[in-house]
């Protein structure tokens, strides 16, 4: 009996086998794990080299002597860079300079007028009322240089049409190298007045393409500069709701979200902005946190991060993420 007690049974030999591979597969991980410790521990550490996430090294970073000095700037871009990112603004700068271009005729004529324009005497044919917006159209008779009488006709206000009448002899300007199209009554200043008037918009579409331009690129800039200078923090919801308009038989409602946190130096920030629908009621509940960016020296100036529709995260994590509040 003694012998058979000393015997081990094929099921204590299988298990003596498996403990003796898992305690080689311990000891393989252990030495894997003091290699990887001395490799860290030989590469520099930073916000963007260190294993642990990057709000970590954002938020507890400390701000030396000075609150309102900026952290190390995260990597950012502006979303979509196809179609929607580039294609706005340069139709917008196609658009201003084909406007600007657009002035060019009418500068021409208006130098022609100006410097190859000739006056002769012509007489009135027929008077009649014209588009209100031109005034009274004059149908005249004119004799250019040596050449034979041709007509021509031309706007003037109706101040000026009034007491005319057919066969009055009136002053003519015209331009020798096609008196009969380009002739006009007086000294042409209907026709001075509607191309400045072409001129004058040309240029304001111009200046409202650019300006659109630049104001595009300027949000764009100052989104980025936001997303990769900001701090995070935890912002506490403190009230939400939705306002209701009607006009006539159409509603809109509008959601909107109030919140508070406390940036490292200053006081509270209380703040209410519209948000779309899926995040209030995400966020329905008061005391409910969202991460919010604001600049240290500017708290005031600062974003949700769900916010951020115009910048993309280049770091490992797409957005960065708070470590959770300890209790």
């Amino acid at each position: 009996m003694a012998e058979e007690a000393t015997t081990p049974c094929s099921g204590c030999q299988r298990l003596q086998a498996q403990l003796d591979a898992q305690g080689a597969q311990i000891e393989a991980l252990q030495a894997a794990v003091a290699r990887l410790q001395e490799q860290f521990g030989a590469t520099p550490q930073g916000p963007f080299t260190s294993s642990r996430p990057l709000s970590h090294a954002i938020v507890k970073a400390p701000l030396a002597e000075d609150p309102t000095r900026l952290p190390p700037p995260r990597p950012v871009r502006t979303r979509g860079t196809g179609c929607f990112r580039w294609g706005l603004p340069v139709c917008l700068v196609a658009l201003g300079c084909a406007c600007a271009g657009g002035t060019l005729p009418s500068l021409l004529r208006l130098r022609a007028l100006d410097t190859e324009a000739q006056k002769t005497e012509g007489r009135i044919l027929r008077v009649e009322k014209g588009r209100p917006s031109r005034g009274y159209l004059v149908l005249f008779a004119f004799r250019p240089g040596d050449g034979p009488e041709v007509t021509g006709e031309g706007y003037i206000p109706a101040e000026q049409a009034k007491g005319m009448k057919p066969g009055e002899a009136i002053p003519v300007t015209y331009l020798p190298d096609d008196p009969e199209r380009n002739s006009w009554p007086f000294e042409g200043e209907a026709e001075r007045r509607r191309y400045w008037t072409y001129v004058r918009f040309f240029l304001g579409a111009s200046f409202f393409c650019l300006s659109l331009v630049g104001l595009i690129e300027l949000v764009l800039g100052w989104d980025r500069y936001l997303a990769s200078h900001g701090v995070l923090a935890w912002a506490r919801v403190v009230e939400t709701g939705e306002d209701v308009r009607r006009k006539r038989r159409k509603v809109w409602t509008s959601y909107w979200m109030r919140y508070e946190f406390q940036p490292e130096k200053g006081a509270p920030v209380c703040c209410r902005v519209d948000v779309a629908k899926e995040l209030r009621d995400a966020h329905r509940s008061p005391g409910a946190r969202l991460p919010v960016l604001y600049l240290p020296g500017w708290p005031r100036c600062h974003r949700l991060l769900t916010l951020f529709s115009t910048v993309e995260f280049l770091s490992r994590q797409k957005v960065p993420t708070l470590p959770p509040k300890k209790s």
